[in-house]
């Protein structure tokens, strides 16, 4: 396999994968009983005693993997024009929130709502959270490595980033709630961003 194609494949490994999380955690979401896609976060979805906790295991294992190759695609690609701190820094990021919020919380599952936190729960959350700070990180470190579209467009998602972030932070409150849609608004946001990587990546090899 030559550089040229592990780059593309990892481009098209990373946009299956953004698109496959959306869309896989929403079809399994609707056959779970008493599950909402507003109130209820992803993890809770494939947690210790879901039907589907296998099914998510397995895939957020395949959907970390896929963003850990991405990351290394995208410092080869990167490589004759653009390489720096910078890219290798964000490629960093991305490897951690494939590694922390895909493989690892994976392997250990979420707690159902409502009981004590185990073991696995703990986990779950620590290397999660550590994976979606890395994300949340990786717009201002990009936004100067391309023109001045590319800088836009990474100034909105961080602004949206962090205001999704912060209401999933606080969710918790009652008075907020809705963790479901802040999570999903705040994965949305940073997919889109890396989707647009991968496509350019793809276009411009």
């Amino acid at each position: 396999m030559s550089v040229e194609d592990f780059v593309l494949i990892s481009a098209i490994l990373a946009i299956f994968a953004l698109l496959g999380d959306f869309i896989i955690t929403f079809i399994l979401g609707y056959f779970q009983d008493n599950y909402s896609h507003i109130e209820d976060t992803m993890s809770e979805l494939g947690n210790k005693e879901s039907r589907f906790k296998t099914i998510l295991s397995i895939w957020w294992f395949i959907w970390g993997g896929s963003l850990m190759i991405f990351s290394i695609g995208f410092i080869i690609h990167a490589y004759n024009s653009v390489i720096s701190g910078h890219v290798i820094a964000a490629a960093i990021l991305i490897f951690i929130f494939g590694f922390g919020a895909g493989i690892v919380a994976g392997l250990f599952p979420e707690d159902p709502k409502g009981e004590e936190e185990s073991v696995s729960g703990k986990i779950h959350g620590i290397f999660g959270g550590l994976g979606y700070l890395a994300l949340l990180a990786i717009p201002s470190i990009l936004a100067n490595i391309s023109g001045e579209w590319f800088l836009a467009i990474s100034i909105v998602v961080q602004i949206l980033g962090v205001g999704s972030f912060t209401l999933f932070l606080l969710s918790k409150n009652p008075k907020i709630g809705k963790s479901g849609l802040w999570q999903r608004l705040f994965l949305f946001n940073y997919y889109v961003y890396m989707i647009i990587i991968a496509v350019i990546m793809i276009v411009y090899p």
